[in-house]
């Protein structure tokens, strides 16, 4: 395989973080294409495995088309697990999307393709597996599809300095008093509802979002 595909190694080092976020990559210059393979062990730390995701990724996504795969050990498919909804999250932030649906480990989806591209581009399946405890996806990637329009996806990423971030919570902790005021008998939940839309209007306009 090496001798018939174009690919350079990328140097990712500075992202890994055994049992938390292990990874490696490479970029398949003739198809423009990032192709990211990563490992969390369920007895890594969760937040920071999604500190060093989001750090490599913002690193990568402004430049090509990205997929990133395999075994991130959350559950897809658990929509009341915090680390779900955590990664979900922060997934949407970076306009990425995971491709797989079905359980690739007894009831659960531990494993996924994520893409930064359209639905069009490809076609993902489960296999069985027949050595591993993790059922394998197979996703086939669709460069030559003409008729995907990726001028709609995008990530805009802001660049924020650890005091931005400081004086951001210093702020939310100042405009949410009105939480407390609410808990202590003060404000009624009219009064609640008007300090929520105020902090919605501040985090709006906030030159440190």
């Amino acid at each position: 395989m090496k001798d018939i595909i174009n690919f350079v190694e990328l140097n990712l080092e500075k992202y890994h973080s055994e049992i938390d976020f292990e990874l490696c990559g490479i970029l398949l210059d003739d198809l423009d294409l990032y192709v990211i393979s990563v490992y969390r062990s369920p007895a890594g730390n969760v937040n920071t495995f999604f500190e060093l995701f989001e750090a490599a990724l913002k690193a990568l996504i402004n430049k090509r088309r990205i997929i990133v795969c395999w075994d991130f050990n959350i559950n897809f498919l658990d929509s009341e697990s915090k680390d779900t909804l955590n990664f979900s999250n922060l997934l949407r932030s970076l306009n990425l999307t995971y491709t797989d649906i079905w359980p690739t480990r007894l009831e659960a989806c531990l494993d996924n393709v994520i893409v930064n591209f359209l639905s069009e581009s490809y076609v993902i399946n489960k296999c069985c597996g027949l050595f591993a405890d993790h059922d394998p996806l197979l996703f086939q990637y669709f460069y030559n599809n003409h008729n995907v329009n990726d001028a709609g996806v995008s990530s805009f990423i802001r660049t924020q300095s650890d005091a931005d971030i400081e004086k951001f919570r210093e702020l939310l902790t100042e405009k949410c008093s009105f939480i407390d005021s609410y808990i202590n008998g003060i404000f009624n939940v009219s009064e609640l509802f008007d300090g929520y839309l105020n902090l919605l209007s501040i985090c709006g306009t906030s030159a440190l979002l």
